[in-house]
């Protein structure tokens, strides 16, 4: 990367062990960091995962669930070319928000979530926790060949198990 690109940093997210094997060599600096991955295993329906559970946690995940419902939080699932740009500007700031308070610069950048749902409308989908009308969280997420790659989390408020409820359940039920 040369001087005249004015960019000052390159990251290379989650390449597999010969990717990253290269990168080194070129002389890359490689980052460690962790992943979850959910896989699903012929499940039909959430009801269905959650029968995989054991009882206690079963009734856990229930639990979780129903304290954002009684909190008043509804979910809309949103593709990428359904999404406003006001919309866009609001997810972007609970994004950058998420970022900020754990002391790091947000990325990436509203500019990139906005060229993403032009040119890739299909390939993102948003789970946009309202509450009383009002958008107060958002997991942005990434579709490839109808398996999402979950999620970027923001939210504008804090309610009890509204993360979890956002970034996987609304996913894994998605």
């Amino acid at each position: 990367m040369g001087a005249d690109e004015r960019s000052s940093s390159l990251h290379v997210l989650f390449p597999d062990k010969a990717q990253a094997d290269e990168l080194s060599h070129q002389g890359f600096l490689l980052r460690r960091d962790c992943q979850f991955h959910w896989h699903n295993h012929g499940y039909r329906s959430f009801e269905d995962f959650l029968a995989s559970f054991t009882a206690p946690k079963r009734k856990k995940v229930r639990r979780e669930r129903r304290r954002v419902t009684d909190a008043g939080i509804e979910f809309r699932t949103l593709r990428g070319g359904e999404i406003d740009r006001s919309l866009w500007q609001t997810l972007y700031g609970f994004h950058a928000d998420t970022f900020l308070r754990h002391g790091h610069t947000p990325y990436p950048s509203l500019g990139f979530f906005l060229e993403l749902a032009e040119r890739l409308p299909d390939n993102v989908v948003v789970q946009l926790a309202l509450h009383r009308s009002l958008p107060v969280a958002a997991a942005i997420c990434f579709s490839q060949r109808e398996h999402p790659l979950w999620p970027l989390l923001g939210a504008a408020r804090d309610f009890h198990s509204l993360h979890f409820e956002t970034c996987y359940h609304q996913g894994i039920e998605y």
